[in-house]
């Protein structure tokens, strides 16, 4: 694993054709956006939550066609990394 310093590490994604093997797993998601739907600025500190993975024909539901290479999280307790229901990023 390369390491970028103490705190950063670069980590592994799935390859494209693989998203779908990660189905029921917990992923977490991180960053410094908004911590709520009607925020107007984004959080000081680096924020993150625990998600399940979803397959992508389940995603597809709500977000119509997704690529192969995007992976989707569900947010099922309304704890997510954006206002949908789902997430994708793409890989």
């Amino acid at each position: 694993m390369q390491i970028l310093d103490k705190y950063i590490k670069v980590i592994g994604l799935p390859s494209k054709s693989n998203t779908n093997l990660y189905n029921g797993t917990t992923a977490t998601v991180s960053g410094w956006g908004s911590t709520s739907d009607d925020a107007s600025d984004i959080s000081d500190s680096l924020r993150f939550v625990e998600v399940p993975v979803i397959t992508n024909l389940e995603c597809s539901e709500s977000f119509g066609v997704v690529p192969d290479s995007n992976l989707c999280t569900a947010s099922p307790d309304g704890k997510s990394s954006c206002t949908v229901k789902f997430d994708m990023v793409n890989v």
